[in-house]
């Protein structure tokens, strides 16, 4: 449905590795959006519930937490722009914006699964690719796989960093994961800052992608890879002088040969692999 969308705090924190350098002003994310809003909003209504749950319908409680002086929680539903901004270091505050984009996160999937399958029953439902380098797959995949077929999430890591998430979530699912982007780079002269795990040179780039597929698609629950960048995009493509992209083939169409091998060697013997079972 969306490429990695900011749905946790850590997501929304500016990080120097963001993807496309998104403006501060539209990583807010929809606790913060929702709670700001005016009272006959259905996102500020369903956000004051949410509270009222929280602190059990005591609102000197909330005031405790957010240092503010409501008499009722209908006034915190009357309150725009009441607070525009998260205190990250206020753990409870962290822990409500938690708890409520659960509930959002919730009904945005349920109206949306309930939407195709209305028109397509057989649809098959990937749901967002959701970003597993910070901690957004741990904190809504409960929630998203309710409403999903698969669980699709984005990881740019060697498969020894994946293991444990892997390990962890499928212990809390019962449904077959696909990393939808995920590659490995090599700093070059047009390449001096690329996305994703940068290997000391092409040859241990191709021995990492041998890994990644011989070890992932051993495991039961694991079932596709989409490899992130097909064709190099270094500092000579205008809108990568920032950060640049590793691809399976160079900037003039040009295949890497030991690194296309490996990928072709691979799935070769994918069935082979994921019948071995000897990912450890």
């Amino acid at each position: 449905m969306t490429d990695c969308p900011l749905f946790t705090e850590e997501d929304l924190r500016e990080r120097p590795d963001t993807i496309g350098g998104a403006r501060r002003d539209s990583r807010v994310g929809w606790p913060r959006r929702l709670r700001n809003l005016p009272g006959q909003a259905p996102g500020k209504q369903a956000y004051v519930e949410t509270m009222r749950e929280v602190y059990h319908d005591e609102i000197a409680a909330f005031n405790t937490t957010y240092g503010t002086s409501f008499d009722y929680f209908r006034a915190l539903a009357a309150a725009e722009n009441w607070r525009p901004e998260t205190e990250h270091s206020n753990i409870a505050e962290t822990r409500d914006n938690t708890a409520f984009l659960l509930k959002v996160v919730d009904a945005y999937y349920r109206t949306t699964r309930d939407a195709l399958r209305r028109h397509d029953p057989n649809h098959l439902l990937f749901g967002d690719k959701i970003n597993a380098n910070t901690d957004t797959l741990d904190t809504v995949l409960e929630v998203t796989s309710r409403h999903t077929d698969v669980v699709f999430y984005q990881m740019h890591a060697r498969y020894e960093v994946q293991r444990p998430g892997l390990d962890r979530w499928s212990t809390r699912v019962d449904l077959p994961f696909i990393n939808g982007d995920s590659a490995f780079t090599t700093v070059t002269k047009h390449m001096p800052r690329p996305d994703g795990p940068i290997a000391d040179n092409l040859e241990q780039r191709a021995d990492w992608t041998e890994e990644f597929m011989r070890e992932a698609f051993a495991r039961p629950e694991f079932v596709g890879w989409h490899y992130c960048g097909l064709i190099d995009a270094d500092i000579r493509v205008g809108r990568k002088q920032d950060r640049q992209h590793s691809g399976l083939l160079d900037g003039f169409g040009q295949s890497y040969p030991r690194l296309e091998k490996v990928i072709k060697d691979s799935a070769d013997e994918l069935y082979d692999i994921a019948l071995s079972g000897t990912s450890s």
